[in-house]
């Protein structure tokens, strides 16, 4: 018997999630005879997959989907049906649904703050807003069932909001509408329960429902559907980062009872203008949300079975599938379905306000898409283009020829010459390599401590005796992680960006012919001289001997310059302190002195990391030095460590070009052998 099920091309492997209408894959695709590529296979219901008019109606949704462009929906791939069953496949990516957060955090007793839970409704509401700009034939599009099964929350702290019209597909069809409304009720208006209406109002209410669920760890109608909502709300409480309930900030209460509100007309009137609630809570109150601090939790949260889902992934791809193939399909064709490139050409979203707070490795999901352009235009400048072109020949006699790119053929200096260089980059791409991957295992000790802080935390015992300092501990780890995970993406960019430089073939570029005399400009033309190299040729020339003979003897006609703008000059002096920022080329150590391991902490056995904050100096000098977190109490680790790294030499930041002082952050750890 087969150990994994087969749905057409795709093998499921683990089974991620369950609900009541689908089942949730890791799945890979086979293709000559191999694991091809991992996706996420949704599997419906045989009830559902045994209907031709659901299946009819949600090979069309994926068509539509595939009409919206937007990072922030999970991108569909396509529909596969095998027998009787049905999926619906998507893009793959490490995360969990908001459900198994929810679930997750009840098990383990970690608090699911208000950052994170205004973080995520914040970017529900972008990709909903994207969403009801969205138009298929005259109808608007609206998500119909925003639940916690719906967002998926990545390892990497980004948001996915899941669509697929289910909500619309499930409550028009009589035999499937009492069982959608049965499943969903928690999340759906008084209005899709009682007159089976979705519309952008719908999707307002169920995007405050989520967030109550977020805030206080209990959904809307947990008591039943009787219930009153505007006393629910003033009596609900939520966790603060010390995991306490306290009661719900009066603006977002205020929110929430205008989302939440039974008559539509009440509510808020757009998605948009929900979303600017949240935001203003974000980054005008105590909350520090950021992309990072998410990505943190869900790590800390999911460690192990990130680990596990990783090791999957490398042996499904290695798997041997000939026991899953007999005769294998071809790929299916593409298709362009009408209503899909219908909704492609929609009302573009006005995007909001950039967040005064920063985002790491996020991006402005909503962009205004490019539209279709006409192709008028291009048929007019082809005309000009040739009209140009006939009274160049008019006049000079001969068309000017455009610039070329071209691989040159290098003497043996240059070859020498580039060989060098090129090694020189690869050595360079190397060390930054080397140096991500000690920011990658300070980053692992860093998450392991705060993991220690946490658990403490969770303990009754331990939560007896908290003072606020545990929480400033907390939060200061997190700055430090932080920090040392965007110096280890910076470091493997570079990497990248230096192994790139080290393959690429020498290019060399022809000098452009002169442009016409009679091309007239305000500046004045400035002449270039025989024998010099223009200003913008480059420093790598091809060969003399292999330039037209009458190139050599003709001396080119003066060409009009333009005058370019002048950058703004730097305002950077020699020694200035200057913030960590990207445009600073990092101080990297050239000496480290280890620490001396104090005799009173051997002797008690104490160990400890000692986080500290040095200011390089402009001659790579560690010019004062501040304990950002101390370890070992009185036994020394940490006069120990400073005066390490008192020692420490560093090749110094450059900052437009001019050597200056930067605060790095470095831990220094003490461990006993075993």
């Amino acid at each position: 018997m087969s150990k994994y099920e087969k749905l057409g091309t795709f093998l499921l492997f683990d089974k991620v999630e369950e609900d009541r209408i689908s089942k949730n894959f890791v799945a890979g695709q086979i293709h000559n005879n191999q694991i091809q590529q991992i996706h996420w296979v949704k599997k419906f219901d045989h009830s559902l997959s045994s209907m031709p008019e659901f299946i009819l109606d949600m090979t069309q949704e994926i068509e539509i989907l595939k009409g919206l462009s937007n990072p922030a929906l999970v991108r569909p791939g396509e529909i596969v049906t095998d027998k009787s069953e049905l999926g619906a496949v998507f893009e793959y990516f490490e995360g969990k649904s908001l459900r198994a957060v929810l679930q997750k955090c009840s098990q383990e007793g970690y608090p699911f703050t208000a950052d994170h839970a205004l973080l995520i409704a914040s970017r529900v509401c972008a990709a909903l807003e994207y969403l009801h700009s969205k138009k298929v034939k005259d109808h608007r599009l609206v998500h119909g069932y925003v639940c916690p099964e719906s967002i998926f929350i990545t390892y990497d702290g980004e948001t996915k909001l899941l669509y697929l019209g289910l909500g619309s597909l499930l409550v028009k069809n009589p035999t499937t509408r009492d069982r959608f409304l049965q499943t969903y009720k928690t999340y759906l208006a008084p209005e899709v329960l009682q007159n089976h209406k979705l519309d952008k109002a719908s999707d307002v209410f169920s995007t405050g429902a989520v967030l109550f669920e977020m805030l206080t760890g209990e959904p809307l109608f947990a008591k039943g559907g009787d219930i009153n909502i505007p006393q629910t709300i003033d009596q609900a409480q939520m966790h603060n980062q010390s995991g306490d309930k306290i009661p719900l900030p009066d603006e977002i209460k205020k929110a929430l009872h205008q989302a939440l509100a039974v008559d539509p007309a009440q509510r808020f009137s757009s998605i948009a203008d929900l979303r600017k609630i949240f935001d203003q809570q974000l980054f005008t109150s105590d909350y520090s949300p950021t992309t990072f601090n998410l990505a943190f939790f869900m790590n800390s949260l999911f460690r192990e079975n990130m680990d596990q889902e990783g090791k999957n992934i490398k042996a499904y791809k290695k798997l041997d599938v000939a026991a899953y193939v007999k005769e294998e399909p071809p790929p299916p064709a593409k298709i362009e379905h009408p209503v899909g490139a219908e909704a492609a050409k929609d009302v573009p979203v006005r995007p909001l306000a950039a967040p005064k707070s920063p985002s790491f490795g996020g991006k402005d999901i909503l962009a205004e898409e490019p539209k279709e352009k006409s192709k008028t235009p291009i048929f007019a400048g082809a005309l000009i283009a040739l009209a140009v072109i006939g009274a160049g020949a008019y006049f000079f006699l001969k068309p000017s020829q455009p610039a070329q790119t071209q691989t040159a053929s290098l003497s043996p200096e240059q070859q020498k010459a580039a060989d060098a260089e090129r090694s020189r980059l690869q050595a360079e791409a190397k060390a930054a390599e080397e140096e991500a991957k000690k920011k990658d295992q300070q980053l692992k000790d860093l998450q392991a401590k705060l993991d220690q802080l946490l658990k403490a935390q969770k303990d009754p015992k331990a939560n007896a005796a908290a003072t606020p300092a545990d929480a400033a501990a907390i939060q200061q780890l997190q700055q430090q992680a932080k920090q040392l995970e965007e110096e280890r993406k910076r470091q493997e960019t570079l990497a990248a960006e230096k192994l790139k430089a080290a393959t690429a073939p020498p290019v060399v570029e022809k000098e452009p012919e002169p442009k016409p005399a009679e091309a007239k400009t305000d500046a004045t033309p400035v002449p270039i001289a025989q024998n010099q190299p223009a200003q913008n040729q480059p420093a790598q020339e091809e060969p003399v001997q292999n330039q037209p003979a009458a190139k050599q003897e003709t001396t080119p006609q003066p060409e009009p310059a333009v005058a370019k703008p002048q950058p703004a000059p730097s305002t950077t002096q020699e020694g200035d302190t200057v913030d960590l920022t990207p445009d600073v080329v990092k101080p990297e150590p050239l000496t480290r002195v280890q620490p001396n391991y104090p005799p009173v902490a051997r002797t008690q056995k104490i160990q400890g990391t000692v986080i500290l904050s040095l200011l390089v100096s402009e001659k790579g000098e560690v010019a004062d030095v501040k304990v950002l977190r101390e370890a070992g109490g009185s036994a020394g680790l940490n006069e120990a460590a400073v005066a390490a790294a008192k020692k420490w030499k560093f090749r110094p930041a450059v900052k437009d070009g001019k050597r200056v002082k930067v605060w790095v952050t470095y831990p220094i750890s003490f461990k006993l052998g075993s």
